[in-house]
């Protein structure tokens, strides 16, 4: 699958994430949201790995993103990790992903994938089926860039939205 597209997008939010520091004039609400987003973007990444692995593998495929959705997941992980902690890993998850992403043939994008979505609540706010590529389509264009434009306006960093 083509990933270029995907690749700018990770690049330009790792940018702004790894420009952050613990001495930036940052709230501490700006500072938590900052640690959610993180975190919730390696925990997706991880999980749409799993899912790009089933894929290619002929395995039957899903994605369910309440374990990225979760407070007790995320509040335990920003626990236990800095920062830079962080921002390596939703780096190598993105890294894998994108990697796993390059191995497959264009006609993975077709794929339906059971996919269940939850918001920050935990409650369903999609449940069906997508096509693998309009899942990964919108991660590039809308869910990575998204996140990206919060973190530049929670840091004052507008130049990376």
């Amino acid at each position: 699958m083509r990933t270029e597209d995907l690749s700018q997008a990770y690049d330009k939010l790792l940018s702004v994430a790894g420009a952050i520091t613990d001495d930036d004039p940052i709230t501490e609400a700006a500072r938590t949201q900052i640690d959610w987003v993180i975190t919730h973007i390696a925990l997706s990444d991880r999980m749409l790995a799993d899912t790009a692995r089933s894929i290619l593998n002929g395995r039957e495929a899903y994605v369910d993103n309440a374990s990225a959705m979760s407070s007790t997941t995320i509040g335990t992980l920003v626990s236990t990790s800095s920062h830079r902690d962080r921002v390596d890993m939703a780096r190598h998850n993105a890294h894998v992903l994108i990697g796993i992403l390059d191995e497959m043939p264009q006609a993975a994008a077709d794929v339906d994938v059971r996919t269940r979505l939850v918001n920050r609540d935990g409650e369903t706010v999609f449940d069906g089926f997508l096509a693998w590529g309009d899942i990964i389509h919108t991660r590039t264009t809308q869910h990575i860039p998204g996140h990206t434009a919060t973190l530049a306006r929670l840091t004052g960093n507008s130049n990376h939205a």
